[in-house]
């Protein structure tokens, strides 16, 4: 099985280009290239970052990045505006960098011969859950329906390019704003509600980092699922959480239905997905999900103790 720390020895690329490596995945994607020694560009938006150009994927070019890009290169495009809220207050700055940028680099990327990787959400489903990657989406919320645009028209590109759909991450910083941290900041709030049919994946963003990088080479589909199981409810992620802290006593929350909710536009209710290829293919074996949270669950309750 291949898991954490057993990547040595892949036939890596020439080189990869991280679009959006300041980010949780993209931190972790080049911390995992510079430990193998895979030359790599590092980018992101604004603030600079140590290791990182600036680069604004909105009106910047690949060739500013590098003038040589081609044929055993690999573009990672992990950058966009991935709040939902955000997405639908302002959906045609959204739109510019999630679809129209992202669109435009995948392509200046396969003209010259370059692989491309873009990075999904599980977000893209709702239904009876159990996602496989030959399921039709149906994007409820305009991020996922953005995201499903993108996928769409890159598979019917001829160019070389991959799709990888990620499960809800857990960063393993305190800072990380990923799933298990706002479970628990919410714990913490007067008047929580978790919703007992909501269901997903929980999965370490170690897991899909190692998965990127397996995904530089050649493969044998265009998409992937990258998603831990099993698959929790709301409730169940509450109350793990609630478990494992050592400020379970002062956590509490309401049980509801995910209708119940006041969201500002549809959400998906049931999105869990399965990693079949992912396992099939290359016999990867997933941190577990106890382990993942009960992690970040330590890291947060230190934080909160020295704040």
């Amino acid at each position: 099985m291949t898991n954490t720390g057993q990547l040595t020895g892949l036939n890596g690329p020439k080189r990869i280009i991280i679009i959006g490596a300041s980010g949780m995945i993209g931190s972790r994607l080049c911390a995992l290239a510079s430990d193998q020694d895979i030359p790599l560009i590092a980018t992101c938006r604004s603030h600079p970052v140590e290791g990182c150009r600036l680069f604004d994927m909105a009106y910047d070019h690949l060739v500013q990045l590098a003038p040589t890009l081609g044929a055993g290169d690999v573009v990672y495009l992990l950058a966009a505006n991935s709040d939902p809220n955000a997405v639908f207050r302002e959906p045609d700055a959204a739109r510019l960098l999630n679809v129209n940028a992202t669109l435009r680099l995948a392509r200046e990327a396969m003209a010259v011969g370059a692989r491309v990787v873009f990075v999904s959400t599980e977000q893209v489903f709702d239904g009876a859950g159990g996602f496989c990657e030959d399921d039709m989406p149906k994007p409820q919320c305009l991020y996922a329906q953005q995201k499903v645009e993108v996928e769409q028209t890159l598979l019917a590109e001829h160019g070389d390019i991959c799709i990888v759909r990620a499960g809800a991450l857990v960063g393993d910083l305190p800072s990380d704003n990923c799933i298990v941290a706002k479970t628990y900041e919410t714990l913490l709030k007067p008047e929580a509600c978790m919703a007992r049919d909501n269901v997903f994946t929980v999965t370490d963003v170690h897991d899909i980092a190692n998965v990127l990088l397996l995904l530089s080479n050649p493969s044998q589909h265009r998409l992937y699922h990258v998603a831990a199981g099993p698959e929790v409810s709301r409730t169940v992620l509450a109350d793990l959480v609630m478990e494992m802290s050592r400020y379970g006593s002062d956590m509490t929350y309401k049980t509801v239905n995910f209708a119940d909710i006041p969201y500002a536009e549809p959400r998906g209710c049931v999105t869990w997905m399965k990693s079949k290829r992912i396992q099939d293919e290359f016999g990867y074996s997933f941190t577990p999900t106890p382990q993942v949270v009960r992690q970040k669950v330590q890291l947060l309750d230190d934080w909160r103790k020295a704040s």
